[in-house]
């Protein structure tokens, strides 16, 4: 068994190698992983699926593998359907999508991040999906908040991605200390281990640091997912970041392109990463790279938002292309397709709740998913506010971290801001 282990672990660093394992794992692990009715399976032979689709999918790096392979997938499965894809920059996506939409043109569905629904529902170029169409129940319900919205459901949640703590295993092996060679689990873990040498960074933002203020007990959005901010323990949350910080071997920097590199050549032991960045990391550090759920207190667990990947519709579509792309979001969500992609990125947070990772066979992937179970996703209604929200929480962040305003004048100014947005809706309603 030893033996196997080292030759898995030897050839894993050969891309060829690392597809071969892929489906290796995909096959012998699946019964271990999934629990799945089959009727998560579209039933391809009585569907007779035909047609053509235009697909535009993310030019980003491994994703843009994962979903290539996935088409091919499909297209064995429906011989008589040909589909036309189409990498695209994430960012050039939805301004392309919208321009030729308007000429009645554009691809039959794209891959977005749900926070570009709003706007795109906004300029009338997205199709609603129809509920009876889509079973909603095998998706995790946080990423249901984020394909509806208006009380209308517009995507499919495809996978997600959060923030967590990057380490590397390397440099905890080679301590005497037995604590010391385990990832924190709480802040004043962090600091100690700061102290001790193993130095830290974070990314210094308001969005970036988002997830420390629910340790202390704060939120934007109650427990019935209205907007209803509690920013008292932000205050507290930003003192510790000032304190942190002061502290040696505490890095907290704006610069995530510093930090990132920092760490990914062996410069620091611990960095809270997004999970967009796992892949480029494990190019670096190999098998050296670890992830951890990110540091709490009895008080309270951290909350990093939540980023939801969605396939959306044209409005422009037939209705066999309407149905045509269904076909494929479901196949690419069910269990068999997300378990491949968990493989095959190692950083992919599956949207199926019926996927279930075995930690000690895959820990990254297991990790991502459990702290996407404590993330905080914002519903589509208010994707809008938090973008104001974010800027706004920027420019008192940045203030009160330089030490120019007190945290509490800081925390209090923001309430004043979202409370101010509320009470003008109010208004408005009446």
């Amino acid at each position: 068994m030893k033996s196997l282990r080292l030759r898995v672990k030897t050839a894993w660093r050969s891309k060829k190698a690392k597809m071969i394992i892929s489906l290796l794992l995909l096959f012998i692990l699946m019964p271990i992983f999934l629990y799945a009715c089959f009727s998560d399976l579209p039933n391809q032979s009585s569907e007779q699926q035909q047609g053509t689709l235009l697909v535009w999918y993310p030019e980003e790096g491994d994703l843009t593998e994962v979903v290539g392979l996935g088409l091919q997938e499909f297209e064995k499965l429906n011989p008589q359907v040909t589909i036309i894809e189409q990498a695209i920059p994430i960012d050039e996506i939805p301004e392309r999508f919208f321009k030729q939409s308007q000429s009645g043109l554009g691809a039959s569905v794209i891959l977005i991040f749900s926070r570009n629904i709003p706007r795109l529902v906004s300029q009338g170029v997205l199709e609603e999906i129809d509920r009876k169409n889509l079973d909603l129940s095998i998706y995790n319900p946080p990423t249901l908040k984020q394909v509806s919205y208006q009380g209308k459901i517009y995507g499919i949640p495809l996978g997600s991605r959060t923030r967590v703590l990057c380490y590397n295993q390397k440099k905890l092996q080679v301590s005497p200390d037995p604590l010391l060679k385990q990832p924190p689990t709480t802040l004043e873990g962090l600091v100690e281990r700061a102290r001790k040498g193993y130095s830290v960074g974070i990314v210094s933002s308001f969005e970036d640091t988002f997830w420390g203020m629910a340790i202390f007990g704060s939120y934007l959005w109650d427990e019935q997912g209205r907007l209803q901010p509690r920013l008292d323990g932000w205050a507290k949350w930003l003192e510790w970041l000032k304190f942190a910080s002061s502290q040696p071997n505490f890095i907290l920097n704006r610069q995530r392109e510093l930090l990132h590199d920092a760490f990914a050549r062996g410069r620091l032991t611990y960095y809270v990463c997004n999970s967009i960045e796992i892949a480029d990391l494990k190019n670096s550090l190999q098998d050296d790279l670890r992830v951890a759920l990110l540091p709490q207190e009895t008080q309270g667990k951290a909350a990093p938002i939540l980023y939801t990947r969605v396939m959306v519709f044209n409005r422009n579509n037939s209705d066999n292309e309407n149905s045509l792309g269904l076909a494929l979001g479901k196949f690419l969500t069910n269990p068999e397709q997300q378990l491949q992609a968990i493989i095959q990125t190692e950083s992919f947070i599956p949207t199926n709740r019926r996927v279930q990772i075995e930690g000690n066979l895959l820990p990254i992937e297991s990790v991502l998913l459990q702290q996407s179970h404590n993330a905080v996703a914002v519903p589509l209604d208010d994707w809008e506010k938090l973008n104001k929200i974010l800027e706004e929480g920027e420019f008192w962040y940045e203030r009160a971290i330089a030490g120019e305003i007190s945290s509490s004048t800081a925390a209090h100014q923001l309430t004043l801001y979202i409370q101010s947005g509320l009470d003008q809706e109010v208004r408005k309603i009446n």
